[in-house]
């Protein structure tokens, strides 16, 4: 685990309402993480605020069904706790990265920061049976409260290797602090999403264009 001191404070939040489920629009587990922290009313929620809050979202999220596999064990051994702030710590470090992604040397720096969680984790190869065949699956082992962030470390080091860096983009809504993969086919995805940023600029674009318009007049 990177030394605490290294990661960014965590900005002043407020836990997500149990009502309010979290926001998954980023099109990967990755940036959905990152979202765990949303502002959907200029508030700024966090969906990661509690162990049970932890659960929950690993539970909803099958990419990181391992991670909820090992979070589960740090619950039995009163470890959770110890677990929820590692992630949180690491998820500070992701969100504060993700600006620079295009940067060479933030990646480098990133890829270095990552590499130190998922040394946190290990794991073991073991053969099961499943539907009548024998099949070959890597098993993530619980070696302590950072396995958990490390298992989670491991879907962000993919997006890293494997998602290209102008496809990770920002709501450009300056108030919101989501963000998302642009897979349209014209790679041209400007909001987290259309219903709410996305109406909430065409509306602002509207009124300004009203306002010219009585001035013109």
């Amino acid at each position: 685990m990177p030394d605490p001191n290294d990661v960014p404070p965590p900005p002043e939040t407020q836990p997500a309402p149990a009502a309010l489920a979290p926001m998954r629009i980023g099109e990967h587990p990755a940036l959905d993480f990152a979202n765990t922290l949303a502002a959907p009313a200029e508030v700024l929620l966090d969906f990661l605020a509690t162990p049970a809050a932890l659960l929950d979202w690993l539970a909803g999220t099958p990419e990181l069904a391992d991670a909820h596999a090992l979070a589960q064990q740090a619950g039995a051994r009163g470890e959770l706790d110890a677990a929820l702030a590692a992630v949180q710590a690491l998820r500070a470090a992701w969100r504060s990265a993700l600006p620079r992604l295009a940067d060479a040397g933030a990646r480098a720096a990133l890829q270095e920061t990552l590499n130190l969680w998922l040394a946190a984790g290990r794991g073991h190869w073991q053969l099961v049976a499943q539907d009548g065949a024998l099949r070959l699956l890597h098993v993530t082992d619980y070696t302590g409260p950072d396995s958990v962030a490390a298992a989670i470390a491991a879907v962000l080091a993919g997006l890293l290797a494997e998602v290209p860096a102008t496809e990770v983009r920002k709501c450009e809504n300056p108030a919101c602090v989501l963000w998302f993969r642009d897979t349209s086919k014209r790679g041209n995805r400007r909001w987290c999403s259309m219903a709410a940023c996305g109406n909430r600029a065409k509306a602002a674009a509207h009124r300004r264009r009203l306002r010219a318009g009585d001035g013109g007049g």
